[in-house]
């Protein structure tokens, strides 16, 4: 029974969430606003890392900090975990990514970006957020979604991330 449980036991070491994020979405003429709502507990973790002067709103400095020491590698190194499908071909560069704002509300951090997918009109998107590593897991309700039509939305176990599918 113990080589049993041995031979078992890294199959229930597999990869789980640290961070969770809530996406919101707004579609207005080809425009993108996301906002991603980080849970409670990371969310203080970034407040206390990045306000530096602690007035619980971040002045630019304290963004391009942020920017510099966070949003510019997961760019880099992981796509800012978004992915983005036009007539089933990956766009492969985050070009249509613009704008970035964090801040703080209801005592949760927020980052804020935009797309714009103005090149890609009347055709078919599928915008994909997911973190193949698993320690990132996001949550996408169709009731935080705004100014789609033909509107689908996938959750994906497998990786903890949401396929949202629509055209126009």
């Amino acid at each position: 029974m113990r080589l049993l449980f041995l031979l078992l036991f890294p199959f229930f070491l597999s990869a789980h969430p640290h961070l969770f994020i809530d996406v919101k979405i707004q579609n207005s003429k080809d425009i993108l606003k996301v906002d991603w709502i980080f849970d409670e507990m990371n969310s203080e973790i970034l407040i206390l890392d990045y306000d530096m002067d602690f007035d619980r709103s971040f002045s630019q400095t304290e963004k391009d900090k942020f920017f510099e020491e966070v949003i510019s590698d997961l760019i880099q190194e992981y796509n800012f975990y978004t992915f983005l499908k036009v007539d089933e071909k990956e766009v492969e560069e985050l070009l249509f990514l613009k704008d970035f704002d964090v801040s703080i509300v209801e005592n949760n951090f927020l980052i804020s970006f935009f797309f714009d997918l103005s090149s890609f009109k009347n055709r078919d998107k599928k915008l994909i957020f997911y973190d193949e590593s698993f320690m990132s897991a996001f949550q996408v309700k169709k009731s935080d979604l705004s100014g789609f039509q033909n509107l689908t939305i996938s959750e994906h176990d497998e990786f903890y991330g949401y396929l949202i599918h629509w055209r126009n």
